[in-house]
């Protein structure tokens, strides 16, 4: 949908590819996508982690691609002051294995 991460994402990667698509839908949940392209109604972009979520099946193919529009920011926000001990140790793993500094 227009507006959507994914969709704004999916158009640029089509974009640097050389052709603009052609929707005749647009969908906001990525499981409805999922089952219509399974169904063979079209080809999507999807989440990296829907595979883990789904039966495996041999009617699609899913490809990796590698773009740096493909990829996208995670945030983590926190009051630093005030975690508790299970939130100091995300807070601790991620100050450690951050691409940037907190």
């Amino acid at each position: 949908m227009p507006g959507n991460d994914i969709y704004t994402r999916g158009t640029e990667m089509c974009r640097q590819a050389g052709f603009t698509p052609n929707a005749r839908a647009l969908f906001s949940q990525m499981m409805t996508v999922y089952y219509l392209t399974c169904e063979g109604q079209g080809v999507s972009f999807l989440r990296s982690t829907i595979p883990e979520y789904v039966t495996p099946t041999d009617q699609i193919v899913f490809y990796q691609l590698e773009s740096p529009s493909a990829m996208r920011s995670i945030y983590l926000s926190f009051l630093k002051h005030r975690a508790n001990p299970v939130q100091q140790k995300l807070i601790d793993f991620m100050e450690n294995h951050s691409l940037i500094e907190i």
